[in-house]
């Protein structure tokens, strides 16, 4: 007969559930085995991708002196150049300061937290109205910025001549190639 000692209560199981349960565990270990490695593969090719079309095909191709190509076998490739931005933690006072001294203030928003205890949705309506009055007394106000929306900003700034510290904003230019189905 099976041990029952690895139950939590004092239920009795058949031996027929136990190995059905044993075979279900197996069943998830293995499946979460199989999902890590796709998602690693994924990882990796996600990578070799953004190195060929960030890196390899913009240089052969600058290289050549083209910024569009037409394959033999109908595609089309041109050549983008675009930016990143990763603001870091370390940096973000800084670029907050930077936005609001160059009158791009509302690319910076201003987030309200505040602790409430489950239950308590009445204050939580109540909040903006009536937060002292409420008795709420712990907040912080956190600004944030939408790095997406600065991104965008930042390259009509750059692209009207306008200089930007990139450091700050973590900008990093890339030429990007783009491969589609020729029409």
């Amino acid at each position: 007969m099976s041990d029952m000692s690895e139950f939590e209560d004092d239920t009795i199981a058949s031996d027929n559930q136990i190995t059905v349960i044993s075979n279900l565990v197996k069943l998830q270990l293995d499946i979460e085995d199989e999902v890590a490695a796709i998602e690693s593969k994924l990882k990796d090719a996600k990578k070799r991708l953004r190195k060929v079309c960030e890196g390899d095909l913009p240089d052969a191709m600058v290289s050549a002196g083209v910024t569009l190509f037409r394959t033999d076998n109908g595609y089309v490739v041109d050549l983008k150049e675009d930016l990143k931005a990763a603001i870091s933690t370390k940096n973000k006072p800084a670029a907050i300061k930077w936005l609001m001294d160059h009158d791009l203030a509302s690319l910076v928003k201003e987030n309200v937290v505040v602790p409430f205890d489950k239950g308590e949705a009445e204050k939580v309506a109540k909040f903006i109205d009536m937060l002292e009055a409420n008795g709420v007394s712990e907040f912080s106000v956190a600004p944030t910025i939408h790095t997406n929306q600065v991104k965008a900003s930042l390259k009509e700034l750059i692209e009207d001549g306008v200089s930007v510290p990139e450091d700050i904003f973590g900008l990093y230019f890339f030429k990007q190639a783009i491969v589609k189905k020729s029409s």
